[in-house]
């Protein structure tokens, strides 16, 4: 796990060499941003997981009638506080601060 953390972060030092007049030339590892993507998918599935666009199409083939629903937007907004709270008292179990993010 700590090999894909630092991966994910870059900066991990991968070749030195010194040379015969004494100068040395060090490379660090670039981010590797395919490895921190993954990586916050697996930790947090509800926020990162990959999504596959979808087409949608109303009554045999036409326009889907768009329009404001008051009870689903509450709904939303409720199940985005729920997701919130769950995080924040995991967090408190944890012992972590409100930036941190809890493992796994």
């Amino acid at each position: 796990m700590s090999a894909a953390f630092a991966d994910a972060i870059g900066g991990t030092l991968i070749r030195e060499v010194t040379r015969p007049d004494g100068t040395r030339e060090r490379a660090w590892a670039p981010p590797n941003g395919r490895v921190a993507h993954e990586l916050l998918a697996r930790m947090y599935p509800e926020e990162w997981r990959p999504v596959k666009a979808v087409e949608l199409s109303g009554h045999q083939g036409g326009a889907i009638e768009v329009g404001h629903n008051t009870a689903v937007v509450e709904g939303i907004v409720k199940r985005i506080a729920e997701v919130k709270q769950r995080r924040h008292a995991q967090n408190n179990a944890q012992g972590l601060s409100a930036g941190e993010p809890a493992a796994g």
